[in-house]
């Protein structure tokens, strides 16, 4: 982007939305969105191409519904990194919900200036000025009062594809440090258009805006892996679009951070591992794989466990002997279908 100058693209993606149908909440103020969106586009001239308007339409499906899965899987914060023109902390507004908007100083400025003069409140938004070349998003997010031991959602929706891979590490790193077992990063990390040709028109364009694709031929899911984040399984629909959804890597022996998941976790735990699990022999410990570390997406509200683990190689394993769920600990709750001869597990992107 042009120094000081608001974002091109982003007030180009508030335009485009503006003809999507977006998933509908029982909570929060879409009108709130559609104002915001509609003052964006009013001084935006540009040309909508049916290729960019049909992208973004999957894109913003594929993120809408992240968010209402995530909120009703518990996460109590939500971070949008590159935030551009975004108004799902108003369209999504959730009692008990913290939204945290990240972005370059100048189009983050133009966005708060629109919203004081469409007098419209964010009482649950706190705004963080970032460059993501230079500043440490991390730290600005929790200044912020972004609690890292809460389960959150971390989106990074369009920001991906103008990062250079160094960069895009950095920032990944950065938001793994703040991750605790409930959190999950959502990111679209791919250029439009199913031949290079087409691609390469579309990173034109961007450069032709003052903002270049910086991203292109980028193995992502190593860049993920690098920064200690592995990719959930999605659609096949969603994968061949460039979306991912990141999953925090835990370490194998090492003890969680995270002081709380969800209201459900009720517990520290700071002792040594083999007081934890003092069945657990060092040969099953060994056995550990990365592969087990960490909790499938579907997982966050079924399988949390808040008590001492009975014999399990990990606290956030999926290899344990006994799992002591909610719906094993309370009978009222409906216990899940199960389907002979297949996984009851639904993808772990929710999607």
């Amino acid at each position: 982007m042009r120094d000081g100058e608001p974002s091109r693209t982003a007030r180009n993606v508030a335009a485009y939305r503006l003809g999507f149908e977006r998933l509908p909440a029982p909570f929060g103020d879409p009108d709130a969105d559609d104002r915001l969106a509609r003052d964006v586009a009013a001084g935006d001239q540009f040309k909508p191409d049916e290729r960019i308007a049909r992208y973004l339409r999957m894109r913003t499906a594929f993120f809408d519904r992240v968010v209402l899965n995530g909120l009703e899987r518990g996460s109590t914060q939500v971070a949008v990194i590159g935030a551009g023109y975004d108004g799902r902390a108003l369209r999504y507004a959730k009692p008990g919900v913290r939204w945290f908007e990240v972005d370059h100083p100048a189009t983050q400025r133009d966005k708060r200036r629109r919203l004081a003069r469409l007098a419209i409140t964010t009482p649950e938004v706190a705004f963080v000025a970032a460059d993501f070349v230079s500043d440490d998003v991390a730290a600005g997010l929790t200044g912020a009062g972004f609690e890292p031991d809460a389960p959150s959602l971390l989106l990074c929706e369009g920001v991906a594809v103008y990062l250079e891979p160094a960069v895009l590490v950095g920032l990944l790193e950065q938001l793994r440090s703040i991750a605790t077992a409930g959190t999950r990063l959502a990111m679209s990390a791919g250029i439009p258009g199913a031949h290079p040709a087409r691609r390469e028109q579309f990173a034109a364009r961007l450069a032709g805006l003052g903002e270049p694709a910086a991203l292109a031929g980028a193995d992502v899911e190593t860049l993920l892996t690098t920064a200690r984040w592995r990719a959930a399984e999605l659609s096949e629909r969603a994968q061949r679009a460039g979306m991912l959804v990141g999953v925090p890597v835990w370490e194998p022996g090492a003890a969680p951070t995270a002081a709380r998941v969800g209201n459900t976790w009720s517990a520290r735990f700071t002792a040594p591992e083999s007081t934890r699990y003092p069945s657990i022999s060092a040969a099953a410990t060994a056995s550990r794989s990365p592969a087990s570390a960490g909790w499938t997406w579907g997982s966050c509200a079924s399988t949390v466990r808040t008590g001492p683990a009975r014999a399990g190689p990990d606290l956030f394993g999926r290899a344990s002997a006994r799992r002591y769920s909610r719906r094993r600990r309370d009978p009222a709750l409906p216990r899940r279908r199960r389907v002979p001869g297949r996984a009851a597990r639904r993808p772990e992107g929710g999607l």
